[in-house]
């Protein structure tokens, strides 16, 4: 292994890497990360190719977590928003990835905000979230509680909220309400997994 003497570095480092099983993983996810960009409909794009590396890189750097679905969608969100506008000779204009910025983006979430813990082996700290939600909801909001055994017949939160806490609203709102999100995830980046919970609590008393 050569030395390696930047960030820059070490974000190719692991970019080289290359397991079958996480190739394959974070392929199937790339069509369906978020289907109203053009871009991450074709999976030879820039955009696709960016999304790409940046999750590869850092599943070879966090080999414990590797790659979980859902992290697709917070790359891409940080791609959308460290992309750049470039002319070419003719005039025309493509996008261009920022894909070393976005890594360590990505680092930062999953490493200073602890959102790793979300995504290790079992999900145990997701699941314990769950059950926090799950005790406050049948002892809160009853009703509520109620519709969801009727819809789901299991008291298993998973589905009603696993999407919003995993990709941290991310799946549920890029289409529909981009601009609502982009202060979510500001806040995010900021205070964690406090400013998810803070929303989900407002979203039920809305209910």
């Amino acid at each position: 292994m050569q030395p390696i003497h930047s960030a820059f570095e070490l974000y190719n480092h692991y970019k080289s890497f290359h397991t079958p099983r996480i190739r394959y993983d974070i392929h199937k996810d790339l069509h369906r990360t978020d289907t109203n960009n053009v871009d991450l409909r074709d999976p030879e794009s820039e955009a696709s190719k960016a999304l790409y590396n940046v999750l590869n890189a850092y599943s070879h750097l966090d080999r414990e977590v590797g790659y979980v679905q859902s992290m697709n969608f917070i790359t891409a969100w940080i791609l959308k928003f460290t992309r750049s506008k470039h002319r070419r000779p003719d005039g025309t204009y493509y996008l261009k990835y920022d894909e070393h910025q976005t890594f360590w983006i990505l680092v930062h979430i999953m490493r200073r905000l602890e959102w790793r813990e979300i995504f290790k082996p079992g999900m145990q700290r997701l699941m314990r979230h769950l059950k926090i939600l799950e005790e406050l909801l049948s002892t809160t909001y009853i009703d509520l509680f109620n519709h969801v055994l009727r819809e789901t017949d299991d008291t298993n939160l998973f589905p009603v909220f696993g999407s919003f806490i995993l990709s941290v609203f991310i799946s549920d709102l890029q289409s529909k309400y981009p601009k609502i999100l982009i202060h979510i995830f500001d806040a995010f980046l900021i205070d964690g997994e406090e400013v998810i919970f803070t929303l989900l609590l407002k979203i039920l008393d809305t209910q």
